[in-house]
């Protein structure tokens, strides 16, 4: 449960809702180029290191007064959903 902007409890998903979900995977994740990683060749004073897969981290130094260090992280991540189709969400009413 989450507290609503209202102050109100809420449920993440609904009592009436019911999901299906194949077995496997549900799709992939892709990993795109950074702006740091596309111009890293390009600007001579920025130090760029890409850790794992799709994590950069650019660093750029400014020397005196005062000294100056900027550092920046990105990652460009893309989710898919191969098998869309073969997910299904049900509305379930009670019969009282």
């Amino acid at each position: 449960m989450y507290i609503d902007d209202d102050g109100k409890e809420q449920y993440f998903y609904p009592d009436n809702k019911v999901t299906l979900l194949p077995e496997g995977s549900l799709g992939s994740t892709w990993f795109g180029t950074t702006p740091e990683e596309r111009t890293a060749r390009q600007v001579a004073d920025v130090d760029v290191t890409v850790y794992g897969v799709g994590i950069t981290v650019a660093t750029k130094t400014e020397y005196g007064p005062p000294m100056k260090m900027s550092t920046f992280a990105s990652e460009v991540v893309l989710p898919s959903y191969e098998n869309m189709d073969s997910t299904f969400v049900y509305e379930v009413h009670s019969e009282e």
